[in-house]
């Protein structure tokens, strides 16, 4: 489930690297970032600017 501030975020398609700047740039997701010890880039770093691979996100835990 994702929460409706960071659905706002994202252009119709989403990337995972989309997905991801809308997580950091929350107030939930920064404080993750800061309560686990990541850099601000970090969620950015490791994503892919494939939009097909967005399915398996919202997938989640198949």
């Amino acid at each position: 489930m994702m929460a409706a501030d960071v659905l706002g975020k994202l252009p119709r398609r989403p990337t995972p690297i989309d997905i991801a700047e809308a997580i950091t740039g929350t107030r939930a997701g920064q404080f993750l970032a800061v309560r686990l010890g990541l850099t601000p880039n970090f969620l950015r770093n490791i994503s892919v600017d494939d939009r097909d691979r967005t399915e398996q996100i919202w997938r989640g835990g198949d």
